[in-house]
């Protein structure tokens, strides 16, 4: 596979550059940015190739979200999180419908949290889960979220050894909390996430 060009499009980099202060404002990333990048396949950065992502390796990842730093350090950690979730949902879920949701959706934007904060009980068909994530940068920005639960039995007991369950949840399903007071990263809307049952 060639090397993953990290160079960005002029165009979206003088974007980024004008709303910057405006996006540092409303303490949430830029919408239109964010689909922008999912367009142009740059929030499936190190998705399998399989699932129609680019599978990027380390190196050329780190190189492309520096380059965006160069711009505005929350878009940049934004776009970080983002791929990175949308990696821990194409690893951890299960693969065919994942591989369906990238090709009928190419432009979804998942956050997340691998962080599991919640808890996941087993239902018929699934899983019950409810829980409080901390810190889910470009939560207010994503179409989907992957949140990372604990198993727990019907007494709401962890399961022992620890099990993790992923599940990925459309945003308008969860509550999002507006937590994000802070000076420094102020653009990535890392608020706190509540799902319920």
């Amino acid at each position: 596979m060639p090397a993953f060009d990290s160079r960005l499009d002029p165009a979206l980099v003088e974007r980024i550059r004008i709303t910057g202060p405006a996006v540092d404002e409303a303490r949430r990333p830029d919408p239109g940015i964010m689909r922008t990048f999912a367009e142009q396949g740059l929030l499936r950065l190190v998705v399998p190739p399989s699932y129609g992502g680019t599978g990027a390796g380390p190196g050329e990842f780190l190189a492309f979200v520096e380059s965006v730093a160069r711009v505005h350090a929350s878009t940049a950690w934004t776009v970080m999180t983002c791929n990175e979730e949308a990696g821990i949902a194409s690893a951890y879920l299960q693969p065919e419908p994942m591989r369906h949701l990238f090709a009928e959706r190419p432009d979804v934007i998942i956050a997340g949290s691998g962080v599991p904060k919640g808890r996941a009980f087993r239902v018929d068909g699934g899983w019950r889960v409810s829980g409080t994530w901390d810190f889910v940068s470009g939560c207010t920005a994503a179409d989907e979220l992957v949140l990372g639960a604990l198993v727990v039995d019907e007494n709401e007991q962890i399961i022992k050894p620890a099990e993790i369950c992923f599940v990925l949840v459309p945003v308008a399903e969860t509550e999002i909390v507006d937590t994000w007071h802070t000076a420094g990263l102020a653009g990535t809307g890392s608020n706190d996430v509540i799902l319920t049952g």
